[in-house]
């Protein structure tokens, strides 16, 4: 493969990348009467999770923590 075809591939991938970057606002915290909200794309965002702990991230323990979080909606 030629030199000059990997930097025009490399070019061309940064230049996408680039604009499709430009075209999506990055998510913000915005504060709006007196509270925080987490915008998406112009919206906000309410982000539903659970924490397990650190060391518990195995596949096994995972799968007897889905009944808890499902438990708590």
């Amino acid at each position: 493969m030629s030199n000059r075809f990997v930097r025009y591939s490399l070019s061309l991938t940064f230049a996408v990348a680039l604009t499709s970057a430009q075209s999506r606002p990055i998510p913000q915290l915005v504060k709006q009467d007196g509270k925080f909200r987490l915008m998406v794309d112009g919206k906000p965002f309410l982000m539903l999770g659970g924490q397990m702990g650190n060391r518990n991230a195995y596949p096994d323990t995972v799968e007897r923590a889905w009944p808890g979080f499902k438990a708590m909606n």
